[in-house]
């Protein structure tokens, strides 16, 4: 049974023709050559074309055909999956809101983003208690990702002094 999921996210347009830059938020990119469709601020739109460059893929839409059409969708894209995931794997889109505890298993916060520009990140909208600024972002990697307990529902992060002092 397939589900709709964030796949990508807009990162700009390439050409006068309509073609997005999206950044994959995929492990398997060949998954986006088997996607007829794509959903971006809830609308369906056909695929013309898929193709890689550097680090994003150029997609063209059907349905869009120039760069001012193009320059109106934002945001993240969607399709339609149906890949089983193991015990080990989490969609990105799941991630947000779940509850974030430290090592020392106190509840910090909740999900707030997840950002892959360059290094994977996510960001955790820290409790008032923390007197945090911003988010805290903590680097999506083994050292600072302790657990991700799915049937708990919750995200266990070692918080360093140093990933604290950041958002203060």
């Amino acid at each position: 049974m397939s589900k709709r999921r964030i796949i990508g996210n807009i990162a700009g347009y390439h050409g006068l023709r309509g073609e997005m830059k999206i950044f994959p938020l995929l492990d398997d990119l060949a998954l986006f050559y088997d996607f007829k469709k794509l959903y971006i601020s809830g609308k369906s739109f056909e695929i013309d074309s898929t193709r890689n460059h550097k680090n994003v893929l150029l997609v063209k839409l059907k349905e869009i055909n120039s760069l001012t059409e193009a320059e109106s969708l934002t945001g993240y894209v969607e399709a339609d999956l149906d890949e089983e995931l193991t015990d080990n794997e989490i969609y990105i889109e799941d991630l947000i809101s779940l509850p974030v505890r430290d090592q020392d298993d106190n509840l910090i916060g909740k999900v707030s983003n997840y950002y892959s520009a360059g290094q994977k990140l996510v960001g955790i909208e820290a409790l008032d208690s923390l007197n945090c600024k911003t988010e805290i972002l903590i680097p999506f990697v083994d050292e600072f990702i302790i657990e991700i307990n799915k049937a708990k529902g919750f995200l266990k992060v070692n918080l360093t002094d140093d990933l604290l002092e950041l958002a203060q």
